[in-house]
C-alpha cells in the first residue's frame, strides 16, 4: 500500500502538496465516519449493562454521545 502510494506521489511530480492534503483530508473525512459508529456501539453497550444490571442509564452518557456525535458532524 505504502510503496504503491510513494509510486503515485513521485508520479504526481509538482502536484504532490494536493496530493498530501487530499490524504489528509480523505483520513479525516473516515474519522468523521467511523467516530458516530464508535459511538453508538459504545452507547449501546452501556445501555445493555444498565439493561441487565436493572440500573438507569446515565444522563451523562446521553450527553456524551450526542457531542461526539455533533462534532463529528461539524
Amino acid at each position: 500500500m505504502f510503496k504503491s502510494m510513494k509510486r503515485i506521489i513521485r508520479w504526481a511530480g509538482k502536484y504532490k502538496g494536493r496530493l498530501y492534503l487530499g490524504s489528509v483530508c480523505s483520513f479525516f473525512s473516515s474519522l468523521s465516519t467511523a467516530i458516530p459508529t464508535m459511538a453508538a456501539a459504545f452507547a449501546l453497550d452501556k445501555a445493555i449493562q444498565a439493561y441487565w444490571t436493572n440500573t438507569a442509564i446515565d444522563t451523562v452518557l446521553i450527553w456524551q454521545m450526542l457531542g461526539i456525535i455533533i462534532g463529528s458532524i461539524a
